[in-house]
């Protein structure tokens, strides 16, 4: 497969995979653990998850992947076939767009997904005959050239032509036979019109002729199918032979997908493979890989004979000569359908559990992952339920605390799960007093070493100090069992969102153990005017300058001057954007028409929004400047629904969950220092080839850097993005500077903090 593998040498850093990218860069942070389906070339195996391509070279077994952040037009790959007559890779996706990968380009052919049908548009197969694909989509059959890649006609087979769901399609004896949720159809592959639905025959002499047939292969010239009961889920095998369609296997798990290659024919369940001779004999059976459980999603022999397995959890494994196995996957974290983020002790952690927008678990496994060192790792807790929320300990930074969404508290020291916290050894009520059901919403250490924690309960606010002594806060009875969020610390000032449209502010005056001089305020989320912010808190966070930014389903609210928070009259505000449209001001509120779901704020205090349905939003300092909005149009983003955000302090990446995965941004602002200890400048040298950003970082907060060359003509200047200036190497007059030694000063406003460093430009 020579021609893919070249354009996995232009389109992807091969093999490693999570190398650093520059500024204004994007790369992907996918699982292909859940692996759906497997083809192969001349040299690869190729595999594809829902988010991408994973290849695997046939002998010596280095691996590559290919997504939309490198080269791929969309993600949800629903099929993909490799046609070694003109060795082309066939990619479909679940919304009609496919990539075809040919001579060293990937071809996206959007003509079905940009087409206005009403019916699903998911491609569910493809086969091959000469120039000619035929796909197996939502609606009917399309027939694309594969010489231009055009679409030649679309058959709707259904009575009157109507569009069915068409699952499988396969050849057989000068026959096209279609696997639909409206039974099988037949029509013979050289009538010249196809489009006619009265020229697709619907077959009638077959149990459940006109119910749900999801799947049908050819294996030594006798077609088998499978009928699925739409009531009970369970499955029955046919096949046809003498004219006849008889029972092969009845009431099969509603997992099972048959596969044919020419020796073998293979029932896959979830948790058992069923292989099968020429005559039909059971000769092997498989339902564990060296003692690890089987989650098949498919099977695949290859032209070596060597059995490939689509694994959901595992990736893919490779069966050995001696029937051991080997797994075969790719770095990420453990699944794509994780919800926050959190960057926590220099790592990236993504929680995988939490709740529902209703409030419902989700009934995840306490499963977390962390990126470090540009490499994930991530940890399974069977005894843990819907993890959802993380800090680390100040004072040791190994020391991680979880809270979940269900039951209570847990503790990890070096990533080994070490102690549990609920109702029975804290302060921890669960909600309407039900042990089980402690909903940790709002985790946070403060500087002293304390760890603070929210739930809805009678006791909505609890705290354990560093010896390990609980205390809980019950605010008189007015936040009983109300629905909390996250947890926000400013000074002394523990804030939490309490529903309906509320917010409390709780400080112990520095006696956590005395609760005389308690004090708290629960503040009603309207504006000045009385007005409200919507009905629904998604996300809250601190800015730079200690200002409370708040998500809602109606935009953001902003608590200013948080100190005053016990002030009487003290509010939130809405801030105001105007714009020229047509000589015309327009006022609105900031993202007032959007479901904020998430908030993160950048070294240089800018905030990043994430929204429920439009994509990421970088708003300047003031909240008043849109600098970018990223969408799945403009951008790699797989989706446009944001479930969390956060920013990498160090680096300046900014890492993004969405309904479909993990995916990171290289932003060009970082988290300014005390001093100039840290302070490095790259690339360095700047080479011929070098067309990025230059990157001067590990800078003092905000300040001003001056680039000249050595006999002293500044040719950059700027203010610093909280600890990060990125130069293009260009002079004022925007041409490329000359080759020489550049000198890079670095000074704050008052001057008692100076730095200079060098830097060699090749030009």
């Amino acid at each position: 497969m020579k021609k893919i593998i070249l354009i996995l040498i232009i389109l992807i850093t091969t093999l490693n995979l999570f190398s650093q990218i520059a500024v204004g860069e994007w790369r992907d942070h996918f699982s292909f653990r859940d692996i759906s389906f497997i083809t192969e070339s001349e040299d690869e195996i190729i595999a594809a998850s829902q988010n991408g391509l994973f290849f695997i070279d046939k002998e010596d077994k280095t691996k590559n992947k290919l997504t939309k952040a490198n080269g791929l037009s969309d993600i949800g790959i629903s099929t993909i076939n490799y046609y070694t007559e003109e060795q082309l890779l066939f990619i479909g996706y679940d919304n009609g767009n496919i990539d075809v990968i040919i001579d060293n380009k990937i071809i996206n052919i959007s003509d079905i997904k940009n087409k206005n049908i009403s019916a699903g548009k998911e491609i569910n197969k493809v086969v091959f005959i000469d120039n000619f694909a035929y796909l197996a989509c939502g609606f009917g059959v399309v027939k694309l050239n594969i010489d231009n890649f055009e679409i030649v006609e679309t058959y709707y087979i259904g009575d009157e032509s109507s569009l069915i769901q068409v699952f499988d399609i396969v050849l057989f004896s000068d026959n096209f036979y279609a696997a639909t949720e409206q039974g099988l159809y037949k029509a013979e592959i050289n009538n010249p019109n196809l489009i006619d639905f009265n020229n697709w025959e619907q077959i009638q002499d077959i149990p459940n002729f006109d119910k749900n047939f999801t799947s049908i292969v050819n294996f030594k010239n006798i077609l088998y199918t499978i009928y699925q009961n739409e009531t009970t889920g369970k499955k029955n095998i046919y096949y046809y032979k003498n004219s006849t369609w008889q029972l092969f296997k009845e009431n099969q798990n509603s997992s099972a997908i048959l596969f044919a290659n020419p020796d073998k024919l293979i029932i896959t369940t979830r948790n058992k493979i069923s292989i099968y001779n020429e005559n039909l004999l059971n000769v092997r059976n498989i339902q564990e890989y060296d003692e690890k459980e089987m989650n098949a999603n498919r099977v695949f022999i290859n032209s070596e004979g060597v059995l490939w397995i689509a694994d959901k959890y595992s990736g893919i494994v490779e069966e050995n000569d001696d029937y051991t196995y080997e797994i075969h996957s790719v770095d990420g974290p453990s699944y794509n359908t994780y919800g926050k983020l959190f960057y926590v002790n220099n790592n990236i952690y993504s929680i995988g559990g939490g709740k529902k927008a209703n409030g419902a678990n989700s009934w995840n496994k306490g499963v977390f992952s962390w990126f470090t060192d540009e490499r994930w790792h991530f940890s399974s807790n069977d005894d843990a339920t819907d993890y959802y929320i993380i800090d680390a300990n100040p004072n040791n930074p190994d020391n991680i605390f979880i809270g979940a969404w269900f039951r209570g508290i847990y503790e990890y020291n070096d990533f080994e799960f070490t102690e549990f916290y609920d109702v029975n050894n804290s302060e921890i009520v669960g909600w309407l007093n039900m042990d089980n059901y402690v909903h940790i919403s709002g985790l946070k250490f403060d500087e002293a070493g304390n760890l603070w924690s929210v739930n809805p309960s009678t006791q909505p606010l609890c705290v354990r100090t560093p010896d390990n002594n609980w205390y809980s806060f019950n605010f008189d009875g007015k936040i009983d069992n109300k629905g909390t969020g996250e947890l926000v610390i400013i000074g002394n000032n523990k804030w939490f969102p309490v529903e309906p449209q509320k917010i409390a502010v709780f400080n112990d005056n520095n006696t956590i153990a005395d609760g005389n001089d308690d004090k708290y305020v629960i503040l009603n989320l309207v504006d000045n005017e009385g007005n409200g912010f919507g009905s629904r808190f998604n996300a809250m966070e601190k800015d730079l300058d200690d200002n409370i930014w708040v998500g809602t389903d109606k935009g953001i609210a902003t608590f200013f001057n948080t100190e005053n928070a016990f002030d009487e009259g003290y509010f939130a505000n809405r801030i105001k954007i105007s714009g020229e449209i047509n000589d015309t001001t327009i006022t609105s509120y900031l993202l007032e028409n959007d479901v904020v779901k998430s908030i993160a704020v950048d070294g240089a205090n800018r905030k990043w929004f994430g929204t429920e349905d439009s994509g990421v939003f970088l708003i300047s300092e003031n909240g008043t400047k849109e600098i970018y909005h990223f969408t799945t149009e403009n951008s790699p983003l797989p989706s446009n629904h944001i479930l969390s955000i956060t920013i990498h302090e160090k680096t300046g990446e900014v890492f993004f969950s969405t309904s479909y995965g993990i995916m990171s941004y290289k932003g060009n602002a970082t988290t300014g220092k005390d001093n100039f200890e840290d302070i490095f400048v790259y690339p360095n040298p700047v080479r011929p080839t070098y067309s990025g950003n230059i990157v001067v970082t590990g800078l003092v907060s905000d300040v001003n850097v001056k680039i000249t060359d050595v006999a002293g003509n500044i040719v950059f200047e700027s203010e610093a993005l909280g600890g990060q200036v990125n130069w293009d190497g260009n002079n004022f007059s925007g041409q490329r500077v000359q080759t020489g030694v550049y000198l890079v000063f670095c000074s704050n406003d008052d001057g008692t903090k100076t730095h200079v460093t060098k830097l060699l430009f090749i030009n």
